[in-house]
């Protein structure tokens, strides 16, 4: 069993200040805006290991999980070493291309496992789906299909979209 810690973390860069927001990713804090502290990954690791689990722990980036451009940097510390990055891909995600998949992800890629662990469109085009699929493949890469098709897709054809079964 893999833990999601928090599926779409969303500082939103608060109020334009990107280190601010990993700052919070990592540490937790107010949020502006909202009448709330959330809550750090850090802390939310430290809670599931207090609470012995050793299972694989998955940590999303900022951005509703869609930016991991920092992730190395503010990642947070697992004593068990059981980490795992997520990334969620979709076709409205401000890195939505393999050149940005290429220059932001490969790097996590290369120091802890990544799984692609949402994906989807919201304007009924396959070709963001196909590219996702074999960015994957390629990379051999774990993913979790979840997509954010719109109520005019309910005949989109998923056939072939990716065939890949890898692990971490």
């Amino acid at each position: 069993m893999v833990f999601d810690l928090l599926s779409e973390p969303f500082p939103n860069y608060l109020n334009g200040n990107h280190t601010l927001a990993w700052e919070c990713f990592r540490y937790g804090g107010p949020m502006p805006g909202l009448d709330m502290d959330a809550a750090g990954m850090q802390s939310l690791v430290d809670a599931v290991r207090g609470a012995g689990a050793t299972n694989v722990v998955m940590v999303a980036g900022v951005s509703y999980g869609s930016d991991l451009s920092r992730w190395l940097e503010y990642a947070p510390v697992d004593p068990l070493g059981q980490l795992v990055a997520s990334v969620h891909l979709f076709n409205f995600n401000e890195c939505h291309t393999e050149e940005c998949w290429d220059s932001t992800l490969l790097p996590v890629i290369q120091r802890v496992p990544l799984i692609v662990s949402e994906y989807g469109i919201n304007d009924c085009a396959s070709d963001h789906m196909v590219r996702v699929g074999a960015w994957i493949s390629h990379n051999n890469l774990s993913h979790l299909l979840a997509n954010a098709l719109n109520d005019t897709c309910k005949d989109f054809d998923y056939r072939g979209l990716c065939a890949c079964a890898s692990s971490f």
